[in-house]
């Protein structure tokens, strides 16, 4: 029983191989030509992407013995859930609006319109000028990528445009946009609890005020004299 060579059947395949080739060589080379043109075009007329990325610290508020977890457990769940919050806020239409606002006034300071891309309704056609004050506002949800950074109480912020000073103008505005409505939202607080307190004083020393008077005038029905400390010491 004869035994065929390894080396003969590669050789062998290889020749196939060849003279396939041979019987095809147009087409294999227009399909090369082709897709190196087109490779070469994309190259030339593709739009480069630039990403800028910010991030955010976010402070978990201290809580009191009463108020806080009784286990560690259920304070991560506490941590997690406060963060997911946070991404909420930054989602919300709220945000949005202040960091479109702080974005389109940028814009308006900026002489070189050659820093902007995606700001603009065409493009192509800049002279038609930028998109609405609305649209802004609803682009970007999707120009803007929010998200957690695993394990840490860290949200990070990114952006992508053509042009690199766009993309990090836009991540600075919402990233300010956040600083300035937790301010806001502080302050309101504070405001708030200061009221309160304040209403609260002012009704405590009300009611004083008139336990104080009840009792003067039970003394005074009563004939009932208190002494003072002077008087105590002259009785004794």
């Amino acid at each position: 029983m004869a035994v065929e060579n390894p080396n003969v059947q590669k050789t062998s395949e290889l020749r196939d191989y060849l003279i396939l080739f041979l019987q095809n060589k147009f087409l294999v080379v227009s399909i090369f030509l082709i897709c190196s043109i087109l490779a070469g075009v994309y190259a030339y007329t593709a739009i480069d992407i630039y990403s800028a990325t910010g991030s955010l610290r976010v402070t978990i508020p201290k809580s009191n013995v009463l108020s806080g977890p009784l286990l560690p457990e259920f304070q991560d769940i506490g941590t997690d859930r406060f963060i997911a919050n946070e991404i909420e806020v930054l989602k919300s239409i709220t945000l949005r609006e202040i960091a479109a606002k702080s974005i389109l006034d940028l814009f308006k300071s900026v002489s070189n319109n050659d820093s902007f891309y995606v700001l603009f309704a065409d493009p192509k056609r800049k002279q038609d000028g930028t998109i609405s004050y609305s649209s802004l506002v609803k682009s970007l949800s999707s120009l803007v990528d929010i998200e957690q950074k695993r394990g840490l109480d860290i949200i990070n912020l990114k952006s992508e445009s053509p042009s690199p000073f766009e993309a990090a103008l836009i991540v600075n505005s919402y990233i300010d946009a956040y600083l300035k409505f937790n301010l806001e939202t502080n302050r309101t607080q504070l405001t708030l609890a200061r009221n309160f307190l304040e209403d609260q004083r002012k009704e405590k020393q009300g009611k004083l005020a008139s336990s104080e008077d009840s009792l003067k005038r039970y003394q005074e029905a009563g004939n009932i004299a208190i002494l003072d400390e002077q008087a105590r010491a002259l009785v004794k």
